[in-house]
Order: C-alpha cells, then structure tokens, then sequence
C-alpha cells in the first residue's frame, strides 16, 4: 500500500501491518478504510483524517480534527494510551476505542521537560476537564480510593491520547476503602472544543460526540442526566473539605474499611451510601431513573442531621478549640524562663521536673519558630511572638501534658491549613493587636 502526498506525483509506502496478501477490496466508512483481504480478513485504518491533514515536521504544537464518536459503552485495548500497543491481537479481534482519539504532533524542539495541557470545553465555553503531561504531585494513591488522572505523552512527532468522554474524576476519602467508581460522568452528545497547549502556542480544534441510536434518549433526557450528576459531584467536592473531623467524619466515612473485605465486615457509612448511588445513576445508559431519584431522596434526608452537626463543628466548636490552641501558643518567653528559673532552684529537690519543664520550653521554642518560618514563606508578616514585650500578658497556662497535647495536636492542624491541604481546621486569632485568619 501506497500513499501521495501532492496529488499522486509522488507516492510512498504505506504498509504499516497491513498483511501481505492479495486485497480483494477496498472501502471508505465512517471515515476509516476498509480492506478485504484473501484470506487474512479485513484490515481496517482508522481515521483517515488523521492521514489527510498529517504533516512531516510542524514547527509549533498540531492538533488533528478526531473523528466523530459515539457515546457507547463497550472496552477496547486501544482504550490505552500505551505506545507499545499495536492494535492487534493474535487470539481476538479489537474493538474500536470507546472514547474519542486525538492525535497531536510536537515539533522536534519539544524535550521531556517540556508540559503538554489538553483543555477540553463543552458548547457553553465551560471548561470540563484540564489533563496534562505531568502527573499531579499532590495525588496518593491508596486502597479503595480513585486512579490518578490520565497523562498525556510529550514525544516529538506523533502523539496519540484517547479521552473516556468523562468528567474529572471524584476525589475520595484518604485511607478509607470504599467499594466505588470515583470516574466523573459521561460528556453528553454535542460539540465540544479541544485546546493544546504548549507554553504560548496554542491549538484547537472541534470534536463531536453523537448519541447512541440504540439507547433512544432525547437532547432532554440527555441534559436531565448531565444536570443531575453535575450535581451530585459537586456536593460530593463540597463536602469533602470537613469530612476530616473526626466525630462527625464516623458517620460520614468507615474508616475500619481499608481493604476489599473490609466492605461485608463493616457497615457502609454516609459517603459511601452517596457514592453509590452516583454509580447507580451514572449507568451504562446516561438517565436517571426513578429509583436512583428516591434513593438520592432517602440519603438527603439522612445528609440533614449530618449537615447540622457539621455546621455546628464549623461554627461553633472549632471556633473554641483555636481560642484554647490559640492561647496554647502565644505563651510569653519571658514566662517559660521564668518557670525554667523557679525549678532550677529546686534542682538539687526535684531535678527530673526542671528537666521535664526545660525539654518543654525547649519544644515549644522550637515549634513556634517552624510555624514562623511557615507563616514567612507564605507571606504573611505577622508572626507568633516568642519574646516578651510591654503589652503581652503572662499566661499561666500550665505545661501539663493535656497542654502539650493541644499545642501539637494545633500545629498538625495548622500545618495543615499553611500547605494549602484541603481538609483542615480553619484557624482564626488575634496576636499583638494583628488579626490572622487561615480559611
């Protein structure tokens, strides 16, 4: 097989695995090639789009028009993204992908430092899912939580990505197991806009997804469905940032559940209940049946109690716990070696407490200067004071170990709040007359 490139004044081989063997055929369907072997079966090239508007070298990021879709519901090796695949099977035939394939090509400048982003929009101008060359530095993997979002390949030339014509994936609960699929629901039928982009240069082009004649859904049905789980995956990120806290999280999340069994040896808790009615709702065929809207009814009902009491955490328990970890930190220097100085003198009487008392300085000391350091390196100027100044009170808080149990259990926590870590405690105080508030 050969191919022309300027109007059949030049030709090509164009063989790729195509078997040598007599071809009693040809056809064009669905915008693939066809060919009718003797003997060997037929051949198909997919995508002779692709094919018409390939270029030799580019000097800046292409991206090729994909071929129209349809939204099935069907597995395909060539679902992967893995070059080493080529698209045979010596023991069965291979479906086609079930998701729509883009190919983009890179210029030969492009390393492998270099980040490849496709952004993809639906017909509103909404952008619905952002994947990148580089995986996310942030994501953990664990047992029974979501799969890390795809990446794209970065080689020079040809590159070739298939996306599941989902939504982003659902973020889970850490280190809890829980027997759900985390994938983001179907992109329904219409036209949708695909930017590559590379530093300053930037390709687009359109792809369309059409709907499955067999599933017989109307544009309604199909906007009914995508409304409803847009939904349902937004309150599922809305919740997500308090799950954490930990007597309200025992009824939201089992966290005796870290492996698969776990699922029949303890009872399923509130999320996820709701992550399993998504699943029910986000079926092979996109609409939402009654069943799924009663049940989503019967957990709503179930949410409200858990709703109130995560309020009243918010609102009004937390609130407490920074004023006491608040006036657990801003403990005035001076004090502390005042204490230190009051025990030194009964060193001879009661060394193993003057030594105790100076380990705990010692600590606190330390601590505070590692939250200043992290409260610098975030820009925020007002600092947590560790000298005694004319204004600042002497607390007579005392160093017990309920004490020190409070000032650790706050820095976690703060840390947490200062590494841009979703789920953490807000904290809120005043130092020095200068107000800090972390959301």
């Amino acid at each position: 097989m050969y191919i022309s490139r300027d109007g059949g004044a030049n030709w090509q081989p164009f063989q790729l695995n195509l078997p040598l063997t007599p071809i009693t055929d040809l056809k064009i369907a669905h915008g693939d090639l066809i060919v009718a072997t003797a003997g060997r079966s037929y051949w198909i090239l997919d995508d002779l789009n692709t094919v018409r508007e390939l270029k030799n070298t580019v000097n800046k990021p292409m991206l090729y028009t994909p071929e129209e879709v349809i939204l099935g519901n069907w597995y395909s090796q060539l679902d992967s993204n893995n070059p080493d695949f080529d698209g045979t099977n010596p023991f069965e035939g291979v479906n086609p992908a079930n998701g729509m394939v883009i190919y983009y090509q890179l210029p030969q400048s492009t390393t492998d430092q270099t980040e490849i982003k496709l952004e993809i929009k639906d017909q509103s101008g909404s952008t619905i899912r952002i994947l990148s060359s580089k995986p996310n530095p942030d994501f953990k993997s664990y047992p029974g939580g979501p799969r890390a979002e795809p990446t794209l390949t970065n080689h020079k030339g040809l590159n070739r990505f298939v996306w599941d014509l989902r939504y982003p994936t659902v973020p889970g609960v850490p280190t809890a197991y829980i027997e759900s699929s985390f994938r983001g629901h179907k992109a329904i039928p219409g036209t949708y806009t695909l930017n590559l982009i590379t530093g300053n240069d930037t390709a687009n082009v359109t792809g369309i997804i059409k709907d499955t004649p067999e599933y017989q859904l109307t544009s309604a049905d199909y906007q009914a469905y995508h409304e409803w789980m847009n939904k349902l995956e937004s309150e599922t990120k809305g919740k997500q940032f308090i799950e954490e806290l930990k007597a309200w999280d025992e009824e939201m999340v089992q966290r005796k559940s870290t492996a698969y069994d776990d699922v029949e040896n303890f009872p399923n808790k509130f999320t996820a209940n709701f992550l399993f009615m998504m699943n029910h709702g986000e079926s092979s065929i996109p609409k939402i049946n009654q069943a799924t809207k009663d049940r989503y009814s019967e957990l709503m009902e179930c949410w409200k109690p858990l709703e109130a009491e995560g309020k009243r955490l918010l609102e009004i328990a937390i609130p407490e716990f920074n004023k006491m970890a608040i006036e657990a930190v801003l403990i005035g220097k001076e004090y502390l070696l005042y204490e230190q100085k009051e025990f030194a003198a009964l060193n001879v009487k009661n060394k193993q407490e003057s030594e105790e008392l100076a380990k705990k300085h010692s600590f606190i000391t330390r601590q505070i200067n590692e939250v200043n350091n992290l409260l610098i390196s975030k820009g925020i100027k007002e600092t947590i004071p560790t000298t005694e100044t004319e204004n600042q009170p002497s607390f007579s808080l005392p160093l017990d170990q309920d004490s020190t149990d409070l000032f650790e259990k706050y820095l976690e926590d703060f840390k947490l709040n200062l590494s841009t870590t979703p789920i953490g405690l807000p904290i809120e105080g005043q130092v020095e007359g200068a107000n800090i508030t972390m959301d």
